[in-house]
This record gives structure tokens, C-alpha cells and sequence, in this order.
């Protein structure tokens, strides 16, 4: 069948349709990137905002900008008992369009101005959808940053800065899908590593430079053996706090990867599944960034795990039997079409941001320890049975029942969330699908603040990262914060398969390499015979 937003063909696997029929859900209209695409178009995770909270007047810092119609309340005030959303309810009116009744029960109902879990963070304002943080900057989407700047997903770490996809590291600068990494720049796909510049898929090596597909080696440069007395020499021969200088050595690395080989996809232990970056995971396809899939389709950022699930966006832990959703996690099971549902919630579908044990729930918006509810509305079990069929029924004949919600519902422009991170549009083209843009407010140059040599905007160095740049001898960045996070993007593989076979042993595989990239692409096997 043809994509109604793209127009691609796709297709419909017997395992998906088994899991539609389980669900009672229709099969979906949209192919799984612009399922994607649209789930991620209601995901403002970077783009903070001043204004004020409506329950307190505070000023306030928020992924809603204040021209949004939208009440917001601050973290303190959202988890108080000072409100309830309960009390903005809605009658169901079976004459009106579904969406519209519940875009009319969004706009009323508190938003909550930061997705934090607040009070577990310290001293980290400037961060969204984070947990247990403290000293931190700019971060996002992550639990137990200490003392770090500009990153994102991230989980135990300290004093690092400029990262994506960082764990449990320390004194790490520009490295993306790293784990136990300690004093790394410039690393990427690197596990157990220390001390070291410009690696690429190295495990458990400390003080090389340069390198790729190492294991467990030391003063190694380009992949090449050296005494400590040479490593030590070149090392302190290097001028890396001059940035004309760390331009010719970082092109000089990427040029020694081109002559090792990838491998198709990254991850381990892991059984008939597909896709890249996964671990642990089992009978799983089309997934990429995630851990302890079990029989899962079309998931991404899932890092917590889940099983019997379809189209999940971040999250996970338990996660069981959920369909079409974005950031739902912590013992949930049977949502439907629903974004942040998170908290032992279950049976739960079209609903935004409801948590602490809700069940039963349709349409729902900020409802917490809530059961048997449409719009908001409390119904008695028996009540709630009864008209819940008829309701399912009228969303089915709208052809909207079972689907996430659209993106011209989306309470963010296109341009403000992470979809134009990773789909990028113009204006003509946003504008053209329905879609809202962001116009930014461009200011003046301020000559007496650096301006970023990408986009030309003015940025702040702030006291904390200076000394981090003191520290470890680099030289200050020429771009801000969110052109630098744009680069590292750059440095993964979409999340796309190609068929294409292996250099060596021509077998055909599945990878996220296009097929005019030139690394050189091979199996597993042959990667792993090679490098060990």
C-alpha cells in the first residue's frame, strides 16, 4: 500500500497484522518514517522559552513559548494538589469531531512547563526531560547528569560536555554512543575506553589516538603499535587548542576510518531482530537505539525495553502491548495512540500526559490516579463500558481511532521539535503539509558575544565551560550549542536498512550504510573475525 503523507510503498508484515487484530486497531495509513516523523512532531525537548507560570506568576522557563494559548505551570505548582485536572471535564458530544473536543480539553488543562521529575534535580534549570540531575546545562532526556553541558540522552555521567546517547562516563567532550567512557574527545561508538582522542567502535583501550576497531589496546596511533615514550611525544607535540590545527587532525582520523571496516549494524546479543544500535534485544525489526526489545516493531529510543509493542518513541521499563505512542514508560501496558504516559498507567488510548497508576482512560489530558474517564469526565465502571464502544466507534468512522494524533495537533511548530532534527524541512514545505512554523526572532549581532559561524546567532559561553575548555586544552567552539548538536546528528546512521552484501564475503545483509557511502560494509561475522 502507498503512504498517505509520502506516497512510498510499504508493506504490511503477517506479524503486524496479527498484532493490529490483537489491538483492535486498523492497519496504518502512514509508513513507519512518517509514523515516526509524526510522533516526533510533538516532541520539544531542546527549545526552552521565558515566561510565566499561570498558578503562581513566577518567571519561568518552558518548552511552550509564551505566544502559545496554552496554560503552563511551573514543576513546583504542577505537582501540588493546588489543581486537579478533573475539574476541566467534558461531556462527550458525539456531533462533534473527536480531535476537536479533546484540542478544546488540551488548551484548558495545565501543561506542565518542564518534563522533570522535580524536585530529584539540582541547580539545572536550563534542561527538559531529565531526572536526578545536578550542576547541569542545556541537557536533555536523561536521568543522573552531574556538573555537564550540551547534551543529549544520557544516563549517569559526569563533567562531560557536547555529547549525544552518553553512559555512565566522566570527562568526556564531543563523543556520541559511548559507554564507561572516561576522559575521551572526539570518540564515537566506543565502550570501556579512557584517555583517549578520535576513536571509533574501539572497546576497552586507553591513551590511542586516532583509531578504529581496537580492542583492548594502549598508545596506538592510526592503528598503530607505539612505545609510551612516542605516544607521549606526539601527544604533547599537538596543538589541539587551536581549532585550524583540530580541523586537520580530525579530518585526518576520518580519513584512517574510511580504510577499516563497519560493521552492517551496531549492537550485540541479540536474536532475529533488525535494525541498528541494539542490544539484548529478540524477535525485533525496524528498531534502532534501543535495549531489551522482545517482539517489537518500528521502535526507537526505547532504552528501558519493552515486549508485544509497535511504534514506541523513547522510554520503556516494562512497557508491554502499546501501539503508536511517544514517551511511555515505567510499568505500562495497553495504551493506544497516547503521548507521556508513564507511572503503572494501563488501558489507556488518545490521551496526553496522565500518569501515577490512571486506567481506563479515553481522551484524557494531565490526569494522575484517575480511572474510568472521557475528556476528563469520571464514570462508573459499568457508565464507562457502556459508552466507551460507542465512542471507539465514532472515532473509527472519523478513520481516526487507533492512529497517533496528527501533527497540525501538535502543541509545538514543526521547527521547534526534534522531527526537524531528524526530518528536516523548509517553511514552503511545512507550510505546504498544514503543518506550523516558528518564525525566530533573529537579534542584532552582538560583537561583544561570540556568534555562531553556522547560523549566525549570538551564544553564550558560560564561567563552567570555559574552565572545562581550560582544562582540557581546547579551544572555545565557534558554534552554538544547537548547530554543534545538528554535527553530531551528522555522525550517526539514519534510521534506515538498505539491502546490500557484504565486501568480503559477499553475502547480502541489511545496514544503515547507503549504498554510495564508501565504508567498507561487513557481516558481523566477517567484522568480528576481523577485529578480534
Amino acid at each position: 500500500m502507498n503512504c498517505n503523507n509520502c506516497q512510498q510503498s510499504f508493506t504490511i508484515q503477517t506479524d503486524d497484522q496479527e498484532f493490529y487484530k490483537k489491538m483492535i486497531v486498523p492497519v496504518p495509513k502512514l509508513c513507519a518514517d512518517c509514523r515516526q516523523q509524526r510522533r516526533m512532531a510533538f516532541r520539544n525537548e531542546k527549545t526552552l522559552y521565558l515566561r510565566k507560570c499561570g498558578l503562581c506568576q513566577r518567571n519561568i522557563l518552558s518548552i511552550f513559548s509564551p505566544d502559545k494559548n496554552f496554560t503552563v505551570y511551573c514543576e513546583d505548582c504542577y505537582w501540588s494538589d493546588k489543581w486537579s485536572a478533573q475539574k476541566y471535564a467534558q461531556e462527550f458530544d458525539f456531533n462533534q469531531p473527536f480531535f476537536e473536543q479533546l484540542k478544546e480539553l488540551r488548551k484548558k488543562v495545565p501543561q506542565i512547563a518542564l518534563y522533570k521529575l522535580s524536585p530529584t534535580s539540582e541547580n539545572s534549570d536550563f534542561a527538559n526531560d531529565i531526572a536526578h540531575c545536578k550542576n547541569s546545562y542545556l541537557v536533555f532526556d536523561g536521568e543522573g547528569a552531574q556538573n555537564c553541558l550540551y547534551g543529549e540522552t544520557f544516563y549517569k555521567i559526569n563533567e562531560c560536555l557536547d555529547f549525544y546517547r552518553l553512559i555512565k562516563s566522566e570527562l568526556c567532550y564531543e563523543c556520541i554512543n559511548c559507554e564507561n567512557g572516561y576522559a575521551l574527545r572526539f570518540c564515537r561508538f566506543c565502550e570501556n575506553c579512557n584517555n583517549s582522542w578520535f576513536l571509533k567502535d574501539c572497546k576497552g583501550c586507553q591513551n590511542c589516538f586516532g583509531c578504529a576497531n581496537l580492542i583492548n589496546q594502549e598508545y596506538c596511533i592510526g592503528n598503530k603499535q607505539h612505545t609510551k615514550e612516542d605516544y607521549d611525544e606526539f601527544i604533547n607535540n599537538l596543538n589541539l587548542g587551536n581549532h585550524i590545527e583540530l580541523d586537520k587532525i580530525k579530518k585526518k582520523a576520518e580519513e584512517n576510518f574510511l580504510r577499516h571496516p563497519v560493521k552492517s549494524v551496531r549492537g550485540y546479543k541479540n536474536e532475529k531482530s533488525s535494525g541498528d544500535n541494539l542490544y539484548y534485544c529478540a524477535n525485533s525489526q525496524y528498531c534502532f537505539d534501543s535495549n531489551e526489545l522482545n517482539n517489537c516493531r518500528y521502535c526507537f529510543q526505547v532504552m528501558q525495553g519493552a515486549k508485544d509493542s509497535l511504534d514506541i518513541d523513547i522510554w520503556g521499563q516494562n512497557v508491554e502491548n502499546c501501539y503508536d505512542c511517544a514517551g511511555v514508560g515505567w510499568e505500562v501496558r495497553n495504551i493506544i495512540a497516547s503521548y507521556y504516559i508513564f507511572d503503572k498507567c494501563h488501558d489507556i488510548q488518545h490521551s496526553i500526559f496522565c500518569h501515577r497508576g490512571c486506567h481506563d482512560l479515553f481522551g484524557c489530558v494531565g490526569m494522575q490516579k484517575a480511572e474510568y474517564c472521557i475528556l476528563n469526565k469520571k464514570y462508573s465502571e459499568q457508565e464507562y463500558k457502556k459508552l466507551l464502544p460507542r465512542v471507539i466507534a465514532k472515532c473509527r468512522q472519523e478513520g481516526i481511532y487507533g492512529q497517533f494524533f496528527p501533527v497540525e495537533f501538535s502543541m509545538f511548530s514543526y521547527n521547534e521539535t526534534i522531527a526537524y532534527d531528524y526530518y528536516p524541512l523548509t517553511k514552503k514545505q511545512v507550510l505546504a503539509n498544514g503543518w506550523s512554523w516558528k518564525e525566530q526572532v533573529i537579534k542584532s549581532i552582538d560583537l561583544s558575544l561570540p556568534y555562531c559561524k553556522s547560523c549566525n546567532n549570538n551564544f553564550k559561553i558560560i564561567p563552567q565551560e570555559k574552565e572545562f575548555y581550560r582544562k582540557l586544552k581546547l579551544p572555545e567552539p565557534l558554534k552554538c550549542y544547537n548547530c554543534r548538536h545538528l554535527d553530531r546528528l551528522k555522525l550517526r546512521n539514519p534510521r534506515k536498512l538498505w539491502d546490500r552484501q557484504c565486501v568480503k564475503c559477499k553475502k547480502d545483509i541489511k545496514t544503515t550504510y547507503h549504498p554510495n557511502r564508501l565504508e567498507i560494509i561487513y557481516c558481523e561475522q566477517c567484522y568480528l573475525s576481523a577485529v578480534m
